[in-house]
């Protein structure tokens, strides 16, 4: 059996599954998004099977959100830590496959730099776990997906709304910065609401770019 080979990418697991959300609000046919410190306590809006019962949020000033379409939503990486850069790469996006339960399965598409087509040179289904009200996501480590990057099997969600997302290896400390990867929605992977980009700027360690390259489109 072929040895997987773990190969430093960006810290590409995405989630993904993110949904239409305002920072402070939901209505009653959702749980509720809660924004404490940056970090923010997702249910229904990262997966809508995950809600069983209703939350109550007192002293919020709920607002109505949109019905998630977040299944079919595809995530661009606009940004990501220095320290997680390869420049073999200039594309990466993920796209939904499906979803069942806390379980959903996206796919994470790379182009080589020196790619002149627009096909895409890498596509890896990643299988990701979502739990309820959580801001941690889990990934099935699989030999092609090691293969192409070097996976960690949680990340955690710093900071989260409707059009984009950070996402960063797990906080070994308060004192150290952790490597992020920044994420955003077609209609924003070329101008990352500041709300999401000050976050990505200032909770992670040597952040770069903050847009979709334009060799990609």
């Amino acid at each position: 059996m072929r040895r997987c080979v773990s190969v430093i990418l960006f810290t590409c697991i995405f989630i993904f599954t993110s949904s239409y959300s305002h920072w402070t609000a939901v209505d009653s046919q959702y749980c509720p998004v809660m924004n404490t410190s940056g970090i923010r306590c997702v249910n229904r809006t990262l997966n809508s099977t995950l809600c069983t019962k209703e939350e109550t949020m007192e002293g919020v000033n709920l607002k109505a959100i949109e019905v998630p379409v977040y299944s079919q939503n595809p995530w661009y990486l606009v940004g990501y830590s220095s320290g997680l850069e390869w420049k073999s790469y200039s594309c990466v996006k993920s796209p939904f496959v499906n979803s069942s339960g806390s379980t959903v399965h996206r796919k994470l598409l790379m182009r080589f730099a020196k790619t002149s087509s627009n096909a895409w040179d890498v596509d890896v289904l990643v299988k990701l776990q979502i739990a309820p009200c959580t801001i941690t996501v889990n990934v099935t480590r699989t030999c092609q997906l090691a293969r192409y990057t070097k996976v960690q099997p949680q990340y955690v969600l710093l900071s989260y709304n409707w059009d984009s997302f950070v996402l960063s290896e797990p906080l070994k400390s308060v004192e150290e910065q952790p490597l992020c990867s920044l994420w955003a929605k077609e209609p924003y992977k070329k101008a990352v609401p500041m709300s999401t980009y000050n976050y990505f700027l200032r909770l992670c360690k040597d952040p770069k770019n903050a847009s979709y390259p334009a060799s990609c489109e």
